[in-house]
């Protein structure tokens, strides 16, 4: 799938099946680096709105609350941009790249629904003989 970025510049997008590996894994890595000092977070009995504000504080209170959700953000779109116009997909070219064309690609990644696809999935398995079985 093709990305029209600004001043005629462009992304083209991989298959959420055709991601390789390892960049699947950074992107995991960094998820991680979020999450982690949300995990004794309890939003229990909260409304949609609390739960979020309770959650930013957290992650706020956690450090680099920017820098992880940049590297979560950068991390997704190295995985899913299989090629662009800015020269070879790596960050360095990103960094170097519009910061404008930065938001577009992060927000439609974000729609077409990869932060979900390259999400692990840790419900239990509905297969009866799994060790994590309901």
């Amino acid at each position: 799938m093709k990305i029209d970025l600004p001043n005629g510049a462009w992304a083209s997008l991989r298959d959420p099946e055709e991601i390789p590996r390892k960049l699947a894994k950074g992107f995991r890595r960094a998820l991680f680096d979020v999450a982690g000092p949300l995990a004794d977070t309890d939003t229990s009995g909260m409304t949609e709105d609390e739960a979020a504000g309770v959650i930013g504080k957290a992650m706020l209170q956690s450090g680099d609350a920017l820098g992880t959700m940049e590297g979560l953000s950068e991390a997704m779109i190295l995985a899913v941009v299989e090629d662009w116009s800015y020269g070879p997909v790596d960050a360095e070219t990103m960094d170097a790249m519009p910061d404008a064309a930065f938001s577009i690609l992060d927000k439609k990644c974000g729609e077409i629904g990869y932060f979900e696809k390259l999400t692990p999935n840790f419900s239990a398995d509905p297969d009866p003989d799994s060790p994590t079985s309901p």
